[in-house]
């Protein structure tokens, strides 16, 4: 929804900034998050702006716009690797989920299709 905090923002409210900045926790956070949810069943979506590292809090904070020029390219270089391997990896669009493993910070599974096999964990 349009009405929350953007997902940059949330990722980073939580670390312990005495060892990094909530920006580089959070940056870190959302690569993993935009990883699992490239890799996971369904239709990912990314809402405009979370892909060049927009913020914001909540209403009416949460509405700022695109920042022409001044994107977070890593971010977007990232985000446009992940959405590649997606449209060319079938498993990744059509293949079977398959837990393999969780414990502590370790969740790993698998996406299968007929005659080959993808792991991500």
């Amino acid at each position: 929804s349009h009405d929350i905090e953007r997902i940059l923002t949330v990722l980073g409210e939580d670390g312990d900034t005495a060892t990094q900045s909530a920006e580089c926790i959070a940056e870190k956070r959302m690569r993993l998050m935009e990883l699992w949810q490239m890799t996971m069943p369904g239709a990912p979506c990314i809402y405009y702006g979370d892909e060049v590292g927009v913020t914001g809090k909540k209403d009416p904070d949460n509405r700022r716009t695109y920042p022409w020029g001044h994107e977070n390219t890593e971010l977007l270089e990232w985000t446009k690797r992940l959405t590649a391997l997606r449209r060319r990896t079938d498993a990744l669009q059509t293949g079977r989920f398959i837990f393999l493993y969780a414990d502590g910070d370790v969740f790993a599974y698998a996406r299968v299709i007929e005659g080959g096999r993808d792991v991500f964990g």
